[in-house]
């Protein structure tokens, strides 16, 4: 195995994370991402994946801080703004989640899914009529979701 014999080469390990995955072994992933990281600070690629799992994981915390790597390292990687956003929101932290959604709608203003999740954080924090316009351009780019377990209003 390419890790075994140099394992200072970031690659290698960021594919093994990728392997790792496809079998379901999402821990022993995220470690082969650590030691990808560990070689190679700015390998945004890895951090992303890294990221994911975590979250996948409910490892909220750690997650946020694999995308805010990403984002601090690419700070033009929509998805990543997108996933802090999601880790953010998991977390509670409904203002910044909204901040970070702003983030991936102004890089890829065609983001459906990140402006119907918007719509939602929006609504939380009784945002309805911004709410209403986030939800209107996620439909308008393609989302398709049922409006009224999204938005619903209280009578």
């Amino acid at each position: 195995m390419v890790t075994n014999l140099k394992p200072e080469f970031a690659d290698a390990w960021y594919n093994k994370g990728i392997a790792l995955e496809k079998l379901g072994k999402i821990d022993e992933a995220i470690l082969a991402y650590d030691q990808a990281t560990k070689l190679k600070p700015d390998f945004t690629a890895a951090w992303y994946n890294k990221g994911l799992n975590l979250g996948n994981l409910c490892r909220n915390e750690e997650a946020l801080f694999a995308f805010d790597m990403v984002t601090n390292l690419k700070p033009e990687f929509a998805d990543a703004w997108y996933n802090k956003g999601i880790a953010l929101e998991k977390l509670g932290k409904i203002d910044e989640t909204i901040l970070a959604y702003d983030q991936a709608t102004k890089l890829k203003p065609d983001f459906a899914e990140v402006w119907h999740y918007k719509a939602i954080a929006l609504k939380l924090r009784g945002r309805f009529q911004e709410a209403d316009a986030a939800y209107e351009k996620a439909k308008a780019f393609g989302y398709k979701a049922n409006p009224s377990s999204a938005l619903s209003r209280p009578p």
